[in-house]
């Protein structure tokens, strides 16, 4: 007699020995067949090939369905500003950058209004303006960020333009060969009394002009009176300040000035004296030098009297300070190290 053995099981787990469909002998067990002393008899692989699922894929009864589940989107969150635009100034001609930090469900927008009207393609987390002119003192920008859920508009930041200050030539002395000295004064505006910073340059003592003017203008837009100085050249120098220095100069009084030492220390020493008595300071004196302007700086910074030639604050930029070494200034360059240029010899 036969039997029908059936059974629920996943789909994947069965195997040689596990409970199939099939119609067999009357000693057949859930695990395998008996022989005819009762002893268990693993199912062939032949057998195993005749035999199907009781239940088929598509219709087991134990799928789990949570396995399945689908996650669920994040609720979307609103734009937030989380750094807001700061004001800013600048000199008139330059460009002013404003920007802004957000938060907010992905993508987020930008929109930057200048005094509450659009501004045409400022459409990204921050925004430079074009140059800036007189007329934009004192304008507003503000930015709206904007996503799928809401809009938020920033505070309004306020932008600074400071008219562009023009340098002056003015004559702060006269040597004892007849050369007119001259500075390039650039005065905060506004009038008033303000510290005043000589401006020294570099051009290893023999050539160079007054200046430069980029740094006295920064200096007078954060208000100081700065003055691009010009002073006598080590020979064999190029013309002076060429080719805005007027006669007389090196060149042109009778006989010429070749500027030998201590020329170049006693005209420093007369712009900080001349400095010191404009009615445009305060009565103090910095300097700012760079190269041969540094070593003129420390020289007459580390020589000079206090309250008269010697600077209240002084700032060396790569200079050449260690000038009671002869050995080492007339000592060849090695490539790779530091060297004084031939110009910073003792003369």
């Amino acid at each position: 007699m036969g039997v029908t053995v059936e059974g629920k099981l996943p789909y994947s787990s069965y195997s040689v020995t596990t409970i199939r469909r099939t119609t067999i002998d009357s000693k057949e067990t859930a695990n395998g067949l008996c022989n005819s002393n009762g002893v268990l008899q693993p199912i062939s692989q032949s057998e195993l090939t005749q035999m199907r699922p009781l239940i088929p894929p598509a219709t087991r009864t134990n799928t789990r369905t949570d396995d399945f589940a689908p996650t669920p989107n994040p609720t979307p969150s609103a734009a937030a500003i989380t750094t807001q635009p700061s004001d800013n100034a600048v000199t008139e001609g330059g460009t002013a950058t404003f920007s802004v930090t957000a938060t907010g469900t992905a993508p987020l927008s930008y929109q930057w209004a200048k005094n509450g009207a659009t501004v045409a393609g400022a459409t990204s987390a921050s925004y430079t303006t074009p140059a800036t002119t007189t007329v934009d003192n004192g304008a507003l920008f503000a930015v709206t960020v904007s996503n799928s859920v809401s809009s938020v508009i920033s505070r309004s930041a306020s932008l600074t333009v400071n008219p562009l200050i023009q340098g002056t030539l003015e004559q702060y002395g006269t040597s004892s060969t007849g050369v007119a000295l001259r500075w390039n004064a650039f005065a905060p505006p506004g009038g008033g009394q303000h510290p005043a910073v000589l401006v020294l340059h570099p051009g290893g003592y023999r050539t160079g002009n007054a200046g430069p003017d980029s740094v006295s203008l920064d200096l007078a837009a954060a208000g100081y009176l700065a003055l691009s100085t010009e002073y006598r050249l080590a020979p064999p120098h190029t013309p002076m300040n060429a080719p805005n220095h007027l006669a007389p100069s090196q060149d042109t009084v009778v006989p010429a000035d070749e500027g030998h030492y201590p020329e170049q220390t006693t005209d420093v020493q007369m712009a900080i004296r001349a400095a010191r008595r404009d009615p445009r300071c305060d009565g103090r004196v910095y300097g700012v030098g760079g190269s041969a302007g540094a070593s003129h700086a420390l020289y007459v910074t580390a020589t000079g009297t206090p309250g008269d030639y010697q600077f209240d604050l002084v700032v060396f930029l790569s200079g050449v300070y260690d000038l009671a070494d002869v050995a080492w200034l007339t000592d060849p360059c090695v490539p790779g190290e530091g060297c004084p240029p031939k110009s910073s010899q003792i003369i």
